[in-house]
């Protein structure tokens, strides 16, 4: 039986179904909204236009999480 709440039981802990309904792809999406969203709050904060600091930050950490996810299919583990 399914719980109330888009996937979790009635303990509020999330279904099988619906984690592995994003997996890691909609993690990573979520991740680099978040770092853009916060590379632009950090230029808007020092005073500067938001453009070249979101893409410095969107591209260091997309590539951050690329390298962490090849060298995790190298070892084969995850953490």
């Amino acid at each position: 039986m399914r719980g109330v709440g888009g996937g979790c039981g009635g303990d509020g802990v999330p279904d099988a179904e619906g984690v592995t309904r994003w997996g890691a792809e909609g993690e990573a999406a979520a991740s680099i909204l978040f770092l853009a969203l916060l590379g632009a709050l950090g230029a808007i904060t020092g005073g500067a236009r938001p453009r070249k600091p979101v893409v410095r930050v969107v591209f260091w950490g997309a590539l951050a999480m690329a390298l962490t996810a090849g060298i995790r299919r190298v070892v084969g583990t995850s953490v």
